[in-house]
């Protein structure tokens, strides 16, 4: 059946308008463009969301005060700093360690980064910890959450959802550890969700437990390789670290 010239102009219309509202997840990383970048108005919102997640986390967690330990931290990601990213006035890395078991570490999009003092234990050398935090920062560097909020939005799954999918996830797995007896580890997995699930925080929660899907995390091991590489670190030792990491979490 042929169809009318205003029903084809319809159709025409409603793609147009499917297609404007589907926003580009595919973005330079932040060190493209050096001095010159600038976040676009999204992705400045979510900064500012971020500094209010990261203010209210602040005040439930135990910062571990160890001003030369932060030193020694911060050398290794000057070390790992791209300098398209250190030539950057918008944001710079700010680093933060908690006082938490769990062999965890996450990023805020603004440049802040939290290590827990669990994971710290239990890297062997600055190789290692180096991994960790080279995938930290190229979650940064990429723009990993405005990417993967922008992904979410043309799928109209807001942060909301996504974080008390990742909740579910959590309790899961604490009820697991508890079945199978390991009540160190259900605490462990307990505590600190308790308080990001308490307090709404969508952006950490995502970071530090749901991650950002399989393709950004594996950008983000490839980005932190070339960051070891050019730094000079010993790519051999980062096996290790996912091996650790494997071990503590298994599935998840």
């Amino acid at each position: 059946m042929r169809k009318h010239p205003f029903t084809r102009a319809v159709a025409v219309v409603a793609l147009v308008s499917l297609i404007a509202s589907c926003v580009p997840t595919r973005l330079p990383p932040i060190s493209a463009s050096g001095a010159t970048f600038k976040p676009k108005r999204d992705e400045r919102r979510l900064w500012e969301r971020a500094r209010e997640e990261e203010r209210k986390l602040l005040k439930e967690v135990q910062v571990y005060q160890d001003p030369l330990l932060v030193d020694y931290l911060d050398g290794v990601v000057g070390r790992l700093n791209s300098e398209g990213m250190a030539a950057n006035p918008e944001l710079g890395y700010r680093l933060t360690v908690i006082e938490e078991p769990t062999l965890n570490a996450f990023a805020y999009p603004h440049g802040s980064i939290y290590v827990h003092t669990g994971l710290l234990a239990r890297m062997q050398n600055e190789d290692q910890l180096a991994t960790v935090l080279a995938h930290e920062m190229t979650h940064v560097e990429n723009r990993h959450t405005v990417r993967y909020q922008r992904s979410a939005r043309n799928k109209q799954i807001g942060f909301g959802i996504a974080a008390i999918a990742a909740a579910v996830v959590i309790a899961g797995e604490q009820g697991e550890a508890i079945e199978r007896g390991d009540y160190s580890r259900a605490a462990r997995i307990g505590v600190l969700s308790d308080v990001l699930v308490g307090l709404g925080l969508h952006l950490a929660i995502l970071a530090a437990v749901n991650g950002y899907g399989r393709d950004l995390e594996r950008e983000a091991d490839e980005g932190a390789f070339a960051k070891l590489h050019a730094a000079g670190y010993d790519l051999r030792q980062a096996p290790a670290v996912y091996r650790t990491l494997l071990a503590d979490s298994g599935d998840r």
